[in-house]
């Protein structure tokens, strides 16, 4: 069904969510023709159009995003870029330098529990397998917490309260494979399972976590 309309047509922007706000930041912006620096929300309840919520650091495109409930997290993007930078989700306002990932990186995928928001995969140089992790509520440069079984980018990520599984995305040629990380214990992921195609440019979602 509809809801509403984001503030004009674009790409390549990130997403995130504390359960109550939906924020939309970044991306291409078609009207504009440029790098889009707007941050703006939902109401998830209630359907309409955004509302303005604030700015980031700078134009920017292909960012990972993640959140806790209190804090949104967006990393990375074209350039590649290493910035991670932060929002107040229930409060509006503009983005606030956070730290750097180990790597620049463009294209990775967020996921997060309550405390830990993780980064994987993407493009450095190459594309990478590499997953990096911050505790969402201590600003600060990302740890490396392991590798993807695969080096995907253009992928979709999601999580529960336990696992953070990423699927898809493009390795060279498209992938349906799915990989698993249990959020809080540093390590490689392991197969999970397969997708019905291989697909790049996925997005993801799941269930609220307990």
């Amino acid at each position: 069904t509809d809801f509403g309309n984001l503030s004009e047509a674009k790409s390549n922007n990130s997403s995130l969510s504390d359960g109550t706000k939906g924020v939309d930041a970044g991306g291409y912006g078609f009207s504009s023709n440029g790098y889009l620096n707007v941050i703006e929300y939902v109401t998830i309840a209630t359907t309409g159009n955004v509302t303005d919520f604030g700015d980031l650091l700078a134009g920017q495109r292909y960012m990972g995003a993640a959140s806790s409930a209190t804090r949104g997290l967006f990393a990375g993007g074209q350039g590649p870029s290493n910035v991670i930078q932060y929002i107040t989700v229930a409060t509006p306002g503009n983005a606030t330098d956070f730290g750097d990932l180990t790597v620049a990186t463009q294209k990775q995928s967020g996921s997060s529990d309550a405390t830990r928001a993780l980064f994987c995969g993407g493009e450095e140089s190459s594309r990478t397998n590499t997953i990096v992790y911050v505790t969402t509520a201590n600003a600060g440069n990302a740890t490396d917490f392991g590798d993807l079984t695969v080096s995907p980018e253009s992928h979709g990520c999601t999580n529960d309260d336990l696992y953070s599984v990423s699927g898809g995305g493009s390795t060279g040629s498209r992938t349906n494979v799915i990989d698993r990380v249990t959020i809080q214990t540093a390590g490689n992921a392991a197969d999970f399972g397969d997708l019905s195609g291989s697909n790049q440019g996925l997005c993801a979602t799941s269930g609220a976590a307990s």
